[in-house]
């Protein structure tokens, strides 16, 4: 009986060590990316670092296999830091720095190291964004990547994945070689550009700010939620973009990074540095858009999209149609260009071949400047084959530059999947990583706007971690595994929702209702009723170009088929221009507010009467269009809304 119990014991322990084996106790572990003019950087660097920081710090270097590292003893020279070679299934400990050696491509899982002899040719080796990468996937907010002296582009990609995971990212000012420096800080993913000298003392600073007990951290997460509908009403104010139907622990985790990096403890005190320097709600911005994106990327979905989903595509069309592609949230355009690419492939040589047309929309105004230039760093080669490299890009000065053939294919432009109509009549929607980040409400919303985008039997292309489990009645699966789906024909769409999406959610979310103290009981009444009672409307030019809506006006306007197009008159529905025209001619020659009533428009499958008033705004050029039912929907004899 006691040895039968001895035995129980010793399982039991043997358990727990295995299982303490598998999740070691977390630390900050920092990854430092050097290449050319990186030894005179690391020896400034180290020299400012505490011995007993408790941080690990993992040199990556560019050498080849041939070269026999001294960067080990180089460094420990100038520090009392331990320092060794990292080496295959060798643990990762605080207070230690290590150094990869020469001709391999060094990775870490679960805080060990994982060690391959690289194969590839040089041109297409990137161990700074291999280890990047992996310590982002292992460490999460506990990984910080930095960035030293070198050329070219390595770590730029490496840098995405850790700040997509909270981390913290840094490159060095003044680097001899200035390349990878360049590459990271024009990508818009640096937290801080600083000398070397002076990273070790923010590392200390922010990571001190991280390493809380797990009842500090609650109080802090409680204390950041009260302020959350503040900080939602600065973020919209500033940009114009509402993230209140976001999913709270998304928007909780980037804020209180940017806390971080900040050295700000008290959420009040943050939200009141936004208030006084807007610049810093532009980067709070810029953060909660980041995103993990890369060409083809998953790469079996990719293959599964090739062929199941591209060559239908092409079926009885005739050289005068258009194939008409739409990817949200598009980022800096790498999974645009890469459908394009199946599309350029699968399309008949010659005349025969129809039309190729890519919209690719996002809110990020920065990342679609890099869209549009198409030019990528050289690291996109671990991606993108060889065959595709040479047919679809050339190299530029140390970069990989889009084909101006493939460029034309795809029109980027900003639209916000949120308030902006949609586009209509199209073959695929790709919309991947995107819903993740959003909460149920505006979920359950957004799928079936996809479904009205799309022609019957079009597809949906999603992120891995998306569904549309609760839309089958709209949605059959063709690759459950790689989320493809076809729009079931057939189906009576109900009316779309009204845009803006996010106003409902806007609402009710609980973390933004217990924020709400911060508007005065006057200021949340007017507001309630303004919502309510106010009356669609859209500020336009003399020529009709849109230079601003409210909520609500979906039902009216909508992106025509073709190129994103914001007149209002190309966006009005079916039965609302000439009166539209004509009310704005008016208006415009008379100087006085022009009013038509009771025009019958196509709308989400029915008919409505309306009223529209165009007026002139009083000391501006711009002039106020207002629309309003006159009546109930009328789903009788209903016409596409067109």
């Amino acid at each position: 009986m006691a040895q039968a119990a001895r035995k129980a014991s010793t399982r039991k322990a043997r358990a727990s060590l295995r299982e303490a084996e598998k999740e070691p106790a977390p630390f900050p572990i920092i990854g430092i990316g050097a290449s050319a003019g990186g030894i005179g950087a690391l020896q400034t660097f180290f020299p400012e670092v505490p011995v007993d920081s408790g941080f690990a710090y993992v040199v990556i270097q560019h050498l080849d296999a041939e070269h026999e590292s001294v960067l080990a003893s180089i460094i420990q020279r100038s520090t009392a830091i331990e320092t060794q070679t990292a080496a295959e299934g060798l643990e990762i400990e605080p207070n230690h720095i290590y150094v990869t050696p020469p001709g391999v491509s060094v990775t870490i899982e679960n805080q060990r190291f994982h060690v391959v002899r690289m194969t590839t040719t040089r041109a297409r080796r990137t161990p700074i964004d291999d280890f990047f990468t992996s310590l982002a996937q292992d460490q999460a907010e506990n990984a910080a990547g930095i960035i030293l002296s070198g050329t070219g582009s390595d770590g730029t990609i490496g840098l995405r994945a850790i700040k997509e995971r909270d981390g913290l990212t840094l490159a060095q000012e003044s680097a001899e070689y200035d390349g990878m420096m360049r590459s990271a800080v024009q990508s818009g993913l640096v937290d801080m550009v600083l000398p070397a000298e002076e990273m070790a003392a923010k590392l200390v600073g922010y990571f001190s700010h991280a390493n809380r007990t797990e009842s500090e951290r609650d109080r802090r997460k409680r204390e950041v939620a009260e302020q959350l509908s503040r900080i939602a009403a600065l973020l919209r104010t500033r940009t114009g973009h509402d993230f209140s139907g976001y999913k709270d622990n998304t928007i909780l985790r980037r804020i209180q990074r940017r806390m971080q990096v900040l050295q700000i403890d008290d959420p009040t005190t943050f939200y009141e540095r936004l208030r006084e320097e807007p610049q810093q709600v532009d980067l709070l911005f810029q953060d909660l858009l980041i995103g993990v994106t890369s060409f083809f990327r998953d790469t079996q979905a990719f293959e599964s999209l090739e062929r199941f989903v591209i060559p239908k595509l092409f079926e009885d069309r005739k050289p005068d149609e258009t194939i008409r592609v739409w990817v949200p949230g598009c980022a800096t355009g790498e999974e645009a260009y890469s459908i394009a690419m199946l599309l350029k492939e699968s399309a008949p040589r010659g005349a025969a071949s129809p039309n190729l047309q890519i919209f690719a929309t996002d809110i990020d105004e920065r990342a679609l400047e890099v869209a549009r230039a198409g030019r990528y760093p050289a690291t996109i080669a671990t991606d993108v084959t060889p065959k595709r490299l040479k047919e679809f890009f050339s190299r530029e000065d140390g970069t990989y530059r889009v084909s101006a053939e493939l460029r034309e294919v795809c029109l980027f432009s900003a639209h916000n999947l949120l308030r902006d109509p949609p586009f209509s009549k199209l073959d695929l929607i790709a919309c991947r990583n995107l819903l993740i980040y959003m909460g149920p409400e505006l979920q359950e919303k957004i799928v079936p706007i996809f479904h009205y985008a799309l022609r019957n039997n079009g597809y949906l292309f999603l992120g891995s971690s998306e569904n549309v489990t609760r839309h089958a009645r709209l949605f059959s699966t063709i690759d459950k595994a790689s989320r493809i789906f076809q729009k079931r024909g057939g189906v009576a769409m109900q009316r779309l929702p009204e845009f803006p999406l996010a106003a409902a959610a806007r609402q009710a979310p609980p973390l933004a209702r217990r924020g709400a103290t911060a508007a005065t009981l006057p200021e949340v009444a007017e507001r309630v009723l303004v919502e309510r009672y106010a009356p669609a409307y859209v500020v336009i030019n003399a020529d009709g170009e849109v230079m601003h809506s409210s909520g609500g006006t979906g039902k009216y306007l909508e992106l025509a088929a073709g190129a994103p197009d914001h007149n209002v008159f190309s966006m009005a529905r079916r039965g609302l221009r000439m009166d539209l025209r004509a009310a704005l001619h008016k208006a415009v020659s008379t100087g006085h507010v022009a009013v038509q009533n009771k025009i019958s428009i196509g709308t989400n499958g029915g008919r409505q009467t309306i009223s529209l008033a165009v007026q002139p705004l009083p000391g501006f050029p711009q002039l106020l269009f207002e629309l309003a039912d006159i009546g109930a929907f009328d789903v009788v004899g209903g016409v596409d809304g067109l």
